[in-house]
């Protein structure tokens, strides 16, 4: 839960309508830092209502590195997100091998992130209970 890409869904060119399961990359992708995990237990689709994200999506076309299991959120063509109120929370943490990432002793409220309202644009979180974080937390 470290790789962010950007994809889109290719349309066909009789029709104009989006083609099933055919994706493009259209950049490279980007890792987070070393120890910053995506937190799909705190992300939301609408943070308002604690409404969960979407399953994950498996991207299959591209380059080999980055096929797998993602989390997405989705915007139209002309930009306007799918899903407003959504967010993208990420925190400090350790991954043992083969586990999901769990946080280390010392950043039990180490996270950030972002709303994505229905324009695109993004507001960010200033604080751990506007993200809807408990007191204690213990894995993402």
């Amino acid at each position: 839960m470290r790789r962010v890409v950007v994809a889109y869904q290719e349309t066909d060119p009789t029709t104009g309508k989006p083609q099933p399961d055919k994706w493009t990359l259209s950049s490279r992708g980007y890792v987070l830092p070393d120890k910053v995990y995506f937190s799909q237990t705190y992300s939301m689709k609408d943070q308002k209502n604690s409404t969960p994200l979407d399953p994950a999506y498996s991207l299959t076309s591209g380059k080999t590195e980055y096929q797998g299991k993602y989390i997405y959120y989705e915007f139209n063509s002309e930009g306007i997100c799918q899903s407003p109120g959504a967010s993208f929370i990420v925190g400090a943490g350790v991954r043992p091998s083969g586990k999901d990432p769990l946080v280390a002793g010392s950043s039990k409220r180490d996270f950030g992130g972002f709303v994505i309202w229905r324009n695109g644009r993004t507001s960010l979180f200033r604080s751990p209970s506007q993200m809807g974080l408990p007191q204690t937390i213990t894995n993402f």
